[in-house]
């Protein structure tokens, strides 16, 4: 299933959670310091069961990795693009 710019504008429950995901944002913004988020790691490395320096570091880094991925799926839309049929006449790729 595709859906459309305008489908996703018209869903209110998309745009409720986009909005909550903006506010979350800007509260972890508002709160962090380098050392709110390493206590926030220590913190969710230890309820996995570790809190050695690895595991802690494996979080920050998913933390990073899942950031990131907000960060450029915002600055760098997807472009879709379709490729038109090839034509019955041709042969071998040629068009």
């Amino acid at each position: 299933m595709t859906t459309t710019t305008t489908e996703t504008t018209v869903d209110g429950i998309a745009h409720a959670l986009a909005s909550a995901c903006i506010d979350t944002l800007r509260e972890i913004v508002a709160q962090s310091t380098p050392e709110t988020v390493m206590a926030a790691a220590e913190a969710q490395a230890r309820d996995a069961g570790t809190d050695n320096p690895e595991a802690v570091r494996g979080v920050l880094h998913a933390y990073l990795v899942a950031l990131e991925g907000i960060r450029q799926a915002i600055a760098e839309p997807v472009v879709h693009v379709q490729l038109a049929p090839a034509s019955s006449d041709t042969e071998g790729g040629e068009l």
